[in-house]
């Protein structure tokens, strides 16, 4: 996402494993692509997408309110992929970082 174009654009090189498979069925490929697309727009609403409007031009258009409400619950979700651990480590090892996720 490109928030001073208020744009999202994919480079043709996405259509390949693992988004796009030529073998695999269309629920599969939509799904795939469909979950990248979907966080992508996301990023228009985020804390740094509300930064630009949509014009692109910087200008906060959060109140101080949404940004509260925002990093509340940006916390919770921080804490719950804070707390997951990949397959096949060990609980006490390395867990998923929540900040960066």
């Amino acid at each position: 996402y490109h928030p001073l174009r208020n744009e999202i654009v994919f480079p043709a090189a996405i259509l390949q494993p693992p988004f796009f498979d030529v073998e695999a069925d269309d629920a599969v490929n939509y799904g795939r692509i469909g979950a990248v697309i979907g966080h992508e727009i996301g990023h228009g609403f985020d804390d740094q997408g509300s930064t630009c409007d949509g014009a692109g031009r910087l200008r906060d258009w959060w109140t101080a309110e949404d940004r509260t409400a925002f990093e509340e619950r940006t916390k919770g979700l921080i804490s719950q992929y804070d707390a997951l651990v990949p397959l096949q480590l060990q609980p006490d090892g390395p867990h998923v970082n929540g900040s960066l996720t």
